[in-house]
Formats: structure tokens, sequence, C-alpha cells
């Protein structure tokens, strides 16, 4: 996004912008990973995430000539952790409950 466009939503505020990053990412990477059966499918859904962030900043950079933010970098990539640590009991629960599907 352009920086104009960042500051006139207020995202540019340093304690909103961080968790704009974490929110963002952290629902997007949330909503992939609880679609996906096992957990290679959940890493690399986790992983995806993680390479749309980097490919988001870095044509930031290429298109709005903005400097690299790899602060941002960072918060997308701690908003997936979080998923993958919110998704961990909902996957252990479905994984014990139908041992069929963990045989996959």
């Amino acid at each position: 996004m352009p920086t104009p466009a960042k500051v006139w939503l207020g995202i540019t505020l340093p304690h909103v912008h961080a968790p704009v990053h974490l929110a963002a990412f952290g629902i997007t990477a949330w909503l992939l990973i609880s679609l996906a059966d096992t957990w290679r499918i959940r890493l690399l859904a986790a992983l995806a995430v993680c390479l749309m962030a980097i490919s988001l900043e870095i044509g930031e950079w290429l298109f709005y000539r903005n400097a690299m933010e790899w602060m941002d970098v960072l918060h997308d990539v701690l908003g997936v952790l979080a998923a993958l640590l919110i998704t961990l009991p909902r996957v252990a629960r479905s994984e014990s409950a139908n041992p069929e599907a963990s045989e996959k």
C-alpha cells in the first residue's frame, strides 16, 4: 500500500501498525491452517502465508519505493506462528478423535 494511504488509514501510528500486521497475517494463516487435514499441509499453509508477507513487502519496496520494512515481515511471521499455536489444541483433538484420519 502506498504510504499516503497508510497515513490516511492511520496504520502508520506505532501502536497500531504492528498489531494490524499481527492480526491480518495471523487471521489469514488461521483460516488456511483450519482448512488443512495434516500437519504437513498446515505447515505448508503457514509457509505460504509467510512467503506472501515477504512478497508484499518486497512489492511495496519495488513499486512504491518504500523502505524495506523487515519489522513488518517479523510481525507477519509472528502472526502466522500465533495462528499455528492457536490451532494446536484443535489439531490434537481432531487427530485423537479420528485415528484413521491421521494415517493419511
